[in-house]
């Protein structure tokens, strides 16, 4: 290889491999959701991005973005967005206001150099209630299954980092998928594929093949769709990348929703019905926040611990647990006597709130029983200080005076 082409083949070679991570290696199911994904890219370094985010209140987001060019300054334009889109999916459940906040800090950082991205962001919540926002994308394809038909999702929004004052164009929509509906999300490089002739795949193609693959499972139909593409085009070259993402409601979450609807009604009437019926439902759906927690909850206190943990772990696994979640399994590892498991989880509750008081008057409970006197002293001197008026805390607090004898407390 001639020696002038070798440093700009190695940053292309990093470039390409830096690029590769942005894309997730697959999209696991989650709550009673399939996901499928096909990306071909006309160049080593392409401008298509797909991310998948954990966001505020056990909700799940899902971005697909076009950005403008390819080669090394596509890849650093994406680097730049996947970091600003993970910054502020961290903080927001709002795709319109992520938007905003990604295209304030794109412009920044593009200004006026002609350089932008489009998107569509999704936040998706435990009900499958799904709020959409679009910059300049191609509108989404929503496939009913009840009455084997679809519509185009569109709404306003021009792309990112093209305008500073882009961020009042955004519109936020929403819907409700049901059972066996289907999501297609897609960059242009899909309907712009032309054949020999010059004709382009076009919208109304791609509309026709998601409904001949309808009866199809999410992969199955984002592989049809790209084949069709690509016989279509019969090895005529692309112009842009191509990105299709598929999400898929599974036709038996309809058996999940009536469980979990009578579960939840039973809970509201103080039913001891509800736990049958999320168990029923967990059969179905493993990845219902309320469904883990009631259960594990419920599992707690009948002291079946390992059922309870089970539950709580599984909600940690998928990035579904919050401070309550943290308490309950901080609490099985205490009966565990797994007192330093525990202190950690009691630090990490109080760090989010400090107002925990369960987990404070636990965490020095534990400190007591390794023998950590002084720091058990602080925690519930730090409660009484909050509640004087606690009769518990104050019986507690004797325990620390000196002409008391030491007997843990209770």
């Amino acid at each position: 290889m001639n020696e002038d082409y070798l440093v700009p083949y190695w940053q292309l070679e990093t470039a390409k491999k830096v690029q590769s991570r942005f894309l997730p290696q697959s999209i696991s199911p989650w709550n009673g959701l399939q996901f499928a994904y096909e990306y071909h890219s006309l160049d080593p370094i392409g401008g298509d991005y797909l991310d998948f985010f954990d966001i505020v209140g056990n909700k799940k987001g899902l971005l697909i973005a076009d950005v403008s060019g390819h080669g090394i300054p596509a890849a650093i334009i994406t680097a730049m967005a996947k970091m600003s889109f993970s910054n502020h999916a961290g903080i927001s459940d709002s795709p319109r206001e992520i938007l905003q906040r990604v295209n304030e800090d794109i412009f920044k950082l593009l200004g006026d150099s002609g350089l932008y991205l489009t998107a569509v962001f999704l936040v998706i919540d435990q009900d499958l209630k799904i709020h959409y926002a679009s910059a300049g994308h191609p509108p989404l394809i929503y496939y009913h299954n009840e009455t084997n038909s679809f519509e185009n999702l569109k709404t306003q929004g021009l792309f990112i980092g093209a305008f500073e004052d882009a961020w009042e164009t955004f519109q936020e929509k929403e819907i409700i998928l049901k059972p066996g509906d289907k999501l297609i999300l897609y960059t242009d490089g899909i309907v712009e594929a032309r054949n020999p002739n010059g004709e382009q795949y076009g919208t109304k193609r791609l509309e026709e093949t998601v409904a001949f693959s309808s009866c199809l499972s999410s992969d199955k139909m984002a592989k049809m769709i790209i084949n069709d593409v690509h016989t279509f085009r019969n090895q005529h070259p692309l112009n842009d990348d191509m990105s299709l993402l598929v999400i898929e409601t599974r036709l038996d979450y309809t058996k999940f929703q009536e469980h979990y609807q009578k579960g939840l009604e039973m809970i509201q009437r103080k039913k001891p019905e509800w736990v049958q019926e999320f168990k029923e439902a967990f059969e179905y759906n493993q990845d219902n926040y309320s469904v883990n927690f009631y259960l594990g909850r419920f599992y707690f206190k009948k002291k079946q611990f390992d059922k309870a943990k089970n539950c709580f772990e599984h909600l940690i696994k998928n990035k579904l647990a919050d401070t309550n979640v943290l308490f309950y399994m901080a609490r099985i590892l205490m009966e565990e006597k797994k007192y330093l498991k525990s202190i950690g989880l009691f630090k990490e509750i109080l760090k989010e709130n400090e107002n925990f008081k369960e987990a404070l008057s636990n965490l020095g409970y534990c400190y007591y029983a390794i023998g950590k006197i002084d720091k058990a002293k602080e925690c519930y001197q730090s409660l009484l200080r909050k509640y004087p008026k606690n009769s518990y805390y104050k019986g507690v607090s004797h325990f620390f005076e000196p002409e008391k004898k030491q007997n843990p407390p209770d």
